[in-house]
């Protein structure tokens, strides 16, 4: 008897929880696109959220920074090491609101990670960055040859190639841009697919940085980006130089507004839009807030 009524008990809970995960992604398929806008979110610090229709549905958030202010400060992650890994997974939220940043993005690609079946990780728990990370001139992950990273040096000047010494390091995986050309491979265009993106890049002089977040797998909302339409996107911004982080449920962008981290893209993790994902690094910016979303 005992056992019958387990299964009974077994099986509702399953229904309850199917039940709650199609309402959840039904919720989000009901979503349409928000407005474009533009929005100062500290001295030298502008978001925008461009949203366009064609050619698909994509929803852009683009955060510019301009470089000669001297009050900036930039932080990739430091080095928290745990028992089984480098570093325990963090929300970008929490990292933001941890070390004061106004505005921060995921970083690194990362493993082990798992998103549903027995999903892994969870807050805190441990992973390892994939390629080049460097916080605060301390090394945590060592360069790998399929994870090009970008560096920062103490005048905060950005370089795709390591100099002596290297104050941040964080890693990506596809170069967009290098010299102003487009740079990806044609084993990258040929595995091409519209996708949630974070990318960073700049331009030649160094007087501007962008922090770009595309949102995708988000139907009637944002669809993607591909790759190629990306780094097209950036050098049509005037960006020489651009890197892609990790993407998919990973893509997150989170500002610091009235003291608050507040979430200004849609990340979907788990099939759940809005949904954030614990990551092992980031790449975050600290200055004086002053503006309002």
């Amino acid at each position: 008897m005992n056992q019958i009524r387990n299964f009974l008990i077994f099986i509702i809970l399953i229904s309850i929880s199917g039940l709650f995960i199609i309402g959840m992604m039904r919720a989000s398929w009901l979503r349409s696109q928000p407005p474009n806008m533009t929005q100062e979110l500290a001295p030298g610090i502008t978001y925008h959220r461009v949203v366009c229709t064609l050619p698909r549905l994509i929803v852009l958030h683009i955060v510019e920074i301009i470089l000669n202010n001297h009050k900036l400060q930039f932080l990739v992650t430091p080095s928290q090491p745990t028992i089984h890994g480098e570093i325990g997974a963090k929300l970008t939220s929490r990292f933001l609101a941890e070390y004061h940043q106004t505005v921060a993005i995921n970083g690194s690609y990362f493993y082990p990670f798992r998103e549903y079946w027995l999903p892994y990780p969870a807050e805190g728990e441990s992973v390892y960055v994939l390629g080049h990370a460097v916080s605060h001139y301390q090394t945590y992950s060592q360069p790998q040859l399929d994870f090009p990273a970008l560096y920062l040096t103490d005048d905060n000047q950005f370089s795709d190639t390591p100099s002596v010494p290297i104050t941040h390091a964080i890693a990506g995986r596809e170069w967009l841009l290098k010299h102003g050309q487009i740079a990806l491979t044609p084993e990258m265009l040929a595995a091409d697919k519209s996708y949630p993106r974070t990318a960073i890049a700049f331009d030649p002089i160094q007087q501007r940085l962008w922090l770009v977040v595309v949102d995708g797998k988000q139907p009637n909302y944002s669809d993607g980006i591909y790759l190629h339409e990306l780094a097209t996107y950036l050098q049509q911004l005037g960006a020489k130089t651009a890197l892609c982080l990790d993407g998919g449920g990973s893509s997150t962008l989170v500002a610091n507004i009235h003291g608050q981290a507040r979430i200004l893209n849609s990340p979907i993790h788990q099939g759940w839009a809005g949904h954030e994902r614990p990551v092992a690094n980031h790449f975050g910016i600290a200055s004086m807030p002053i503006g309002k979303i």
